[in-house]
C-alpha cells in the first residue's frame, strides 16, 4: 500500500548480540512512479526503525524508476540488535508511489556476534 509499512519478511532470533542484514528489492510497473522508498530492520512489526543509521533511503523524485530495470534495490542496512529474549526482527519497507503498482522482496539474514 502507497506510503505504510510493510513487513517483507521475517527471523526470530534468540537471546543475544546479533547483526542482522537485509535488502528490499522493489518491483513495478514501467509506469509507476516512485518519489521515495524505505528500508528498516526493525523489532516492531510493519514500522521502519526510528533511529536514522537503522534505516535506509532511495529517492525516485516521482520518476518511473521501472522503465529501465524490472526492480530497484534499497541500498542494504544493517543493524546491531541486542535482545533479553526470543524476538522476531523484521524487514520492513514504506514506498511512496502514484502511477501504477509497486510491489516489494527480499531477504534478511542475522549472526550472532556475541
Amino acid at each position: 500500500t502507497n506510503g505504510v509499512g510493510a513487513n517483507i519478511t521475517s527471523i526470530s532470533l534468540t537471546a543475544g548480540d546479533w547483526e542482522v542484514t537485509g535488502i528490499v528489492h522493489l518491483s513495478g510497473n514501467a509506469a509507476t512512479t516512485v518519489s521515495n522508498a524505505f528500508a528498516s530492520v526493525s523489532t516492531t512489526s510493519a514500522t521502519l526503525s526510528n533511529t536514522a543509521q537503522n534505516a535506509t533511503q532511495i529517492w525516485g523524485n516521482s520518476n518511473t524508476i521501472f522503465a529501465a530495470a524490472t526492480y530497484v534495490s534499497v541500498p542494504r542496512i544493517t543493524r546491531r540488535v541486542s535482545i533479553s529474549s526470543t524476538t522476531t526482527v523484521y524487514l520492513v519497507a514504506v514506498v511512496a508511489f502514484a502511477v501504477s503498482t509497486c510491489a516489494a522482496f527480499g531477504s534478511i539474514r542475522a549472526r550472532r556476534v556475541r
